[in-house]
């Protein structure tokens, strides 16, 4: 019996930890600082939609333009500090300011925050969470603001309760704005959440409702209506997953008294971009359909000639790399194959010699690994395949093989030829004195002897 020799040198094994150890560092570190940026862009495009050309009125203008940053720090176990700056640009006009925050835990139900706002209008600010229970809390904010004209007060609390283990409430009041509001979000399964709110209050009273459908995979779709004494708003929207850490989203705003706008997100890691386009200040058929229509035009175009080829750019790229890291642990792995076939020859005779015998199950041939169809659905084989016809017999019992669901790559005598790519298992096998043949998925489920597996041939 031969020993599979299988060894890492003490420098190898240091090297991982040390590079480990960087990658769990890196991560504490900016799970800890938390550093988030914000960039938001309001354009009014108005004049060339609703046709309004004048001279003196661009076609399109930037109303605003705003740009903040914030960074987090924990000073103690129970004091966390933020800093955030803000600056903002709108009709020739320039301002911005500095935050400072810190939030102390009293207890595991209480901890307040103090702010100090530093800028074009200074101030101060008070928040307050206490914890009535397991499944309801209160909060309150209060702000004094300073500015040239007098000083200003504004205070507004809220209190959060989970009403089943799908649905949570909050009832909130704005001593401001002299309103009220009671917001209520409900799963209504793994895939959709629905979210209803009503607010009363001097200025604008409303009702308001959103669906949101994430089903598992890349993309989400969204969509509201709110109907109040400003009038009625309709909404829709989808964001899609384009890259890791990378995501995109489109909003329409149809409404009889915002008109039509169209908001434009993305997402990298912690930094959010936002673009809103005043597309008319009208409600508009025309203008909802450049709203709608325009933006799944220009990012099918983006996603077929720049996004789709630099995304397989990037796969091939990574699939090299993890190639590279991967050259040697994929040679010791072929090495063990080979020496797990070798130790199975002889086994592997005497089950032919047995199956022969009884006109059984007799692997004639086997290929694991990428495999590529011609136009004639043949299958051709490229240099990324292994010849597993060995293991493969050294498996069947009774005349019969079976492969449960799960990749094929760990069984004795495999190892992976193509790392990253898809795989697929070619089986050609004898059974009562007849050929067949089947293909299957890496981890698709496989049984052999079958029936629809045969291979007939014409007269």
């Amino acid at each position: 019996m031969a020993l599979i020799e299988r060894s890492t040198l003490p420098t190898e094994l240091l090297e991982e930890y040390e590079n480990m150890k960087k990658l769990w560092e890196e991560r504490t570190y900016i799970q800890e600082v938390n550093p988030q940026a914000a960039f938001q862009m309001d354009l009014d495009a108005s004049p060339l939609v609703d046709g309004r050309h004048d001279d003196s009125v661009p076609l399109v203008s930037m109303k605003k333009v705003t740009l903040s940053q914030s960074v987090d720090a924990n000073l103690s176990k129970s004091d966390f500090g933020s800093i955030v700056g803000t600056v903002s640009a709108a009709e020739g006009t320039l301002f911005g300011g500095i935050q400072f925050s810190l939030r102390h835990l009293i207890s595991n139900q209480n901890w307040v925050r103090v702010t100090a706002m530093l800028g074009s209008r200074p101030g101060l600010g008070l928040d307050l969470y206490h914890c009535l229970s397991d499944c309801m809390y209160v909060m309150f904010r209060n702000v004094i603001s300073f500015s040239s004209s007098g000083i200003y007060y504004s205070a507004n609390g809220s209190i959060t309760r989970r009403l089943t283990d799908r649905a949570s409430g909050t009832l909130s009041v704005n001593e401001s704005g002299n309103s009220a509001s009671l917001e209520v979000k409900y799963s209504l399964s793994p895939t959709t959440d629905l979210t209803g709110e009503v607010c009363t209050g001097f200025d604008s009273s409303f009702v308001k409702g959103n669906i949101l459908y994430h089903p598992e995979g890349k993309f989400s779709f969204r969509g509201g209506l709110k109907v109040g004494t400003q009038g009625i708003s309709l909404s829709y929207g989808a964001d899609q997953v384009v890259a890791t850490m990378t995501s995109v989203g489109a909003t329409v705003v149809v409404g009889t008294e915002a008109g039509v706008a169209l908001k434009l997100r993305l997402t990298r890691a912690t930094m959010a971009y936002a673009v809103r386009i005043q597309v008319s200040n009208t409600l508009s058929i025309p203008a909802a359909f450049y709203a709608t229509f325009g933006p799944l035009l220009v990012y099918g175009c983006f996603t077929l000639f720049a996004l789709a080829p630099f995304l397989r750019r990037q796969k091939l790229k990574d699939i090299e790399e993890r190639k590279l890291q991967k050259s040697k642990e994929l040679l010791d792995k072929k090495r063990e194959a080979e020496a797990a076939v070798e130790l199975m020859r002889e086994t592997v005779e005497r089950i032919v010699n047995a199956e022969r015998a009884r006109h059984g199950l007799i692997i004639i041939e086997a290929w694991y690994g990428k495999l590529y169809d011609t136009a004639e659905g043949q299958h051709t084989f490229s240099p990324k395949v292994i010849d597993v016809t060995v293991p493969l017999q050294c498996l069947v019992v009774d005349s019969k093989l079976i492969l449960h669901e799960t990749s094929k790559v760990n069984i004795p005598g495999f190892y992976d030829p193509c790392i990253g790519e898809k795989k697929h298992l070619r089986v050609c096998y004898e059974f009562r004195g007849q050929l067949h043949e089947v293909t299957v998925e890496n981890a698709e489920t496989l049984i052999i002897p079958r029936h629809s597996h045969r291979i007939i041939k014409a007269d």
